[in-house]
This record gives structure tokens, sequence and C-alpha cells, in this order.
């Protein structure tokens, strides 16, 4: 016995080049990646119509969803990106073609398929706040997305008037919440107050005048889903309505520099200033 186990004893050497020899772990299988690479092209590019509008059937807001998929059958088999869907319709191969509205770019797609290779990890979500990495590449989104929805449907309640507690001129605002509690949780959209109001689930129902349309909503959604982010600076916010609205553009990251902002409070009187119906 004792000479059978010295034949299996390994060298320093050995078990250098086994080591080495091992294959890495893929980039696409860290969460870091997930977040930074992966969540803001689906959150961009794809929730609009694929959260709560849910076209073909299918969901892509959580990697259960995916793999249930649509009308068309499962979008992934983690894995293998050339078996099913999702990587088929965004390199437009074949009859789908998405998303609308162009195609990704080049490096996306890559990051995507990288993804589906190492098993299409999905971090589980934690209503920990201070856990939650804000990605910083969802402020465009946040000023052309969800500032103006704010200013727009929520600030005339939620501001100065804090109806219930409430205001929601700020991330911290928003994260102290009002009497019922914390209005976001970053990174859990279902645990979010403010998901619950507008999506009218449970006694909660907001806006008051009207629900918000399913891109709103899945806007909200995908915003919580990034963590929240909410840049100090108030850069090219753009409002986009109908025929009887104005393209409002406010920058003013320059007046940062000189000591200046903008409250949400100067934005809603910007706001009403310059769309009106």
């Amino acid at each position: 016995m004792r000479g059978l186990s010295r034949t299996f004893q390994l060298s320093p050497a050995l078990l250098a080049a086994l080591l080495d020899a091992a294959p890495p772990a893929r980039a696409g299988a860290s969460s870091s990646f997930f977040h930074e690479r992966v969540q803001p092209v689906l959150a961009k590019r794809c929730y609009a119509c694929h959260t709560e509008a849910q076209s073909g059937g299918l969901r892509i807001d959580s990697r259960e969803a995916l793999l249930k998929g649509g009308d068309t059958g499962t979008a992934l088999v983690p894995g293998d990106p050339e078996r099913r869907l999702l990587i088929q319709a965004i390199r437009q191969t074949g009859p789908l073609n998405m998303p609308k509205g162009g195609k990704l770019t080049d490096q996306e797609i890559a990051d995507l398929v990288e993804w589906v290779k190492s098993r299409a990890v999905w971090p589980v979500e934690t209503t920990d706040a201070a856990n939650i990495p804000v990605d910083s590449s969802g402020d465009d989104f946040f000023e052309n997305q969800i500032r103006p929805l704010l200013v727009e449907r929520c600030a005339s309640c939620h501001t100065q008037e804090q109806s219930s507690g409430l205001r929601v001129d700020s991330r911290e605002a928003l994260l102290k919440g009002g009497s019922r509690g914390a209005a976001i949780v970053p990174g859990n959209p279902d645990g979010s107050l403010l998901v619950q109001a507008v999506r009218h689930q449970g006694a909660l129902k907001m806006p008051k005048g009207g629900n918000l349309t399913s891109r709103e909503i899945s806007d909200l959604v995908a915003w919580v889903k990034m963590g929240a982010p909410w840049p100090t600076a108030v850069a090219n916010l753009v409002v986009a309505g109908d025929a009887n609205y104005h393209a409002m553009t406010v920058t003013v990251r320059r007046a940062f520099s000189a000591g200046l902002s903008f409250d949400m409070n100067t934005l809603v009187a910007l706001h009403r200033q310059c769309f009106r119906r």
C-alpha cells in the first residue's frame, strides 16, 4: 500500500502543470459581466416589448422567463447559444429579426453569446439596497425615460406636497419612502412599492389621473433592475410626447462645474412651461 500511495503522489511541478491546463472560468459567468454587459442591453433594447407587454408571449426580465420562453418556445439553452431563438433573433440570421429599432452592435451580440455560453448566469436578486451595484450606463436611460416620467406623472403630488409622506425627487427620498415604507428596492422591482403601485397590484394604484402605459411601466421595471441609477448631474433631458408636445432638452452639466444645480421642482416648472397640450 505504501508503494501504491507513493505512485499517486504529485510533485509540485506536475500539480502546477495540471492546474494550468484546467479550463479557465468563462468571463460571461461572472456577476459583473451580467450587470455591466448583459442586463443593460436587455433593459435598453428588449424590456419595452418583453416585460409587461410580453410581445410574442415572451418576458426576458428573469432567467426563468427566458427558459420558459414564449409562443415559439424557450428563448435560450444555457451553454448552447446556437440552439434557441434569442441569439438567432439578435443575429438576424432567420425570419425573426430583433430588436425592433435597429440591430445590436457586434460587441453587444458577442456579449450575449458569451453570456449564454457561460450558462446564462443571472445573479440572484437581493433586497439589500447597499449590495446592489448601480449601473452607471443607465444614466442616459434615467434622463431620457425615467426622470421625465417622474416629472410628468408623479412630481405634482410627491415633491413639496409629499403625499403619504413620499417624495420622488431624489434616489434617497425613494429609498426612504413614505408612510408605507421604501418606494424602491434597487435590483428588485417586484418588491418595490413604486412598481406595485403603477402595476395596480394591491390596494395602492398610482398615478392619479390614469394608468401608465406598458412601455412606461417596463421602463420603471428596467430602471429598478439596473439598481435605480440617479445621476447627480442632469444632462440632455429629452422628453418626447405626442404631436402637441415639443422636445425639451435641458443641458446643465456644465452648470454643475459653476456650482449651479437643477432640482426636481425646477424641472417640474420647466416641464409645465414647455409642455402644454
